[in-house]
């Protein structure tokens, strides 16, 4: 799957996709994966109202 969300990326980027096996250059990676940031802060909520710090008003 990281494979396929990377190749995903480098289209809406406009960059040349990978072929299989072949890893992105140095110079082109980029460490920002939108898919692991959003399921962080989506934890980070449940985590926060499993504890009770988060309160409905």
């Amino acid at each position: 799957k990281e494979f396929q969300r990377e190749n995903e990326r480098r289209k809406i980027k406009g960059l040349k996709l990978l072929e299989k096996g072949e890893t992105p250059p140095e110079d082109e990676e980029d460490d920002s994966d939108i898919f692991l940031n959003e399921t962080a802060l989506i934890i980070t909520d449940l985590i926060r109202l499993a504890s009770g710090i988060s309160q409905i008003q």
